[in-house]
Parts: C-alpha cells; sequence; structure tokens
C-alpha cells in the first residue's frame, strides 16, 4: 500500500471531515452529509467561554456574546474565533474592532500577482 492515501476514505487512521455550507450534489457525492446547526445565542456564548477557559482566559461575557453574534453563531467560525484569540492574547473587544475593520479588502492584503513562488 502507498504511504500516500488517494482520497479522505483511504487514510488508514483517523477520518478527514469537510465543511461547507454549500448543498450541490458534486460536494456530498462521496460521504453522507451530516447537518450541523447554528448554534443558540446561549450556546456560542457558553462554547467560547468554556474554549477560552481552557487557556485560564475569562473574557467579558457581554463581549463574547456579541463576537457570537458578528460571526453568526456558526461553530467553525466560533471555534476559529476562540484559537485566534487564545494564539494572539486578544480580548474579544479587540477581535471584534478587527472584525469590524472594513477599510482594507482582501485584494489589498494579497501580494501582487506573480510574485509567489508558486501558482
Amino acid at each position: 500500500m502507498s504511504e500516500e492515501a488517494d482520497g479522505p476514505d483511504e487514510r488508514p487512521l483517523g477520518r478527514t471531515v469537510l465543511t461547507t455550507r454549500r448543498r450541490d450534489a458534486a460536494r456530498i457525492a462521496h460521504g453522507r452529509p451530516v447537518p450541523v446547526g447554528l448554534f443558540t445565542p446561549i450556546e456560542a456564548t457558553r462554547y467560547l467561554r468554556q474554549a477560552l477557559a481552557l487557556h485560564e482566559r475569562r473574557d467579558d461575557t457581554a463581549e463574547l456574546a456579541a463576537l457570537a453574534k458578528d460571526l453568526g453563531y456558526l461553530p467553525l467560525a466560533l471555534s476559529q474565533a476562540a484559537a485566534y484569540l487564545d494564539d494572539t492574547h486578544l480580548d474579544a473587544a479587540c477581535y471584534r474592532a478587527r472584525l469590524a475593520d472594513r477599510a482594507r479588502r482582501l485584494s489589498q492584503l494579497l501580494p501582487e500577482p506573480g510574485t509567489l513562488p508558486d501558482d
């Protein structure tokens, strides 16, 4: 057997999970979709508070609730935000300010075309 697996179902250990909000058949043809709904506002706030508490963080509950709302109560977005807050040592208010900053567009943050060593 090859060291490299040919696809998600051929990994010798573990599983690969793909997440998407798309519903088209091409995305779900090779697996079984597991719908994951949104957190409620209370669940989302509790999730953020508990995820941050694992790292001895005690962010303001009102700011965490507001951040959860800003992120649409999406579980993956909340998970990524909690990891970012922990990694950067930002508080929820600062994160929310950065999230709301619409002064720059993604195209302004990316390198100029042709300046990267690959495609």
